[in-house]
């Protein structure tokens, strides 16, 4: 798990295998309701599935690759109003620096600067026991620091002095998702959902070391 802006707060990209084969890898497929996604980058909202269905083998003809098929089943509305919503804000400060590490210039130590979760989701009926509705919003946004990355110099214009101010960078994450669904006859039905995902992030932080070099003048 790395921290990547579509995980933020967990830093809790999903990774695993199968027989042998990494998710990463192309022979993995990925679904939102039965269609398959290019990338799940960034994260969908699994908040807003009503369940998450996984295959690591044995599936049908129409799953083309080799490896584990995932289909994340949306929620979808009802006759009856339904909804709810969530909030969370989390701080982790850290200060653990010892003198030896200090002695040795590092001045600024890992530590989360905020971070907070918020969403909410709505279903009802349009046309009752024909016609449904389903929405949902979700916004994670945080700020993180890595050991050893600053602002900049300090009051006194030269790193490693131990003055240097500690640099968070911004990563964001959100999700919107809406669905309706008509009941055509008591056995069949047509859903029609959009969902949009996107990731910002002032900075990629990931797998970057800063120990020794000061944030503005890295490649990140």
């Amino acid at each position: 798990a790395g921290q990547d802006a579509g995980a933020i707060g967990q830093s809790a990209r999903p990774r695993f295998r199968t027989y042998g084969m990494n998710s990463s890898n192309t022979n993995t497929t990925m679904m939102i309701d039965g269609i398959a996604v290019i990338s799940n980058n960034p994260v969908p909202d699994v908040g807003a599935t009503a369940e998450v269905d996984v295959k690591t083998f044995g599936n049908t003809a129409d799953i083309k690759e080799i490896g584990a098929a995932m289909n994340m089943v949306l929620k979808s509305g009802g006759d009856s109003f339904h909804g709810g919503g969530n909030f969370e804000n989390q701080q982790q400060p850290g200060d653990n620096i010892t003198d030896e590490l200090k002695d040795r210039g590092l001045s600024v130590a890992s530590e989360f600067d905020y971070f907070y979760d918020v969403g909410g989701e709505l279903g009802a009926r349009i046309i009752r026991e024909k016609l449904w509705f389903f929405g949902s919003l979700r916004y994670r946004q945080i700020s993180v620091g890595r050991a050893g990355l600053v602002k900049d110099a300090g009051p006194d214009g030269i790193y490693r002095t131990g003055d240097e101010e500690a640099h968070f960078p911004i990563l964001k994450a959100g999700n919107s998702l809406g669905k309706l669904t008509y009941q055509m006859t008591p056995k069949y039905s047509i859903n029609a959902s959009f969902t949009d995902d996107f990731n910002k992030e002032s900075a990629q932080i990931q797998g970057q070391q800063y120990s020794e070099t000061p944030f503005q003048s890295t490649s990140v």
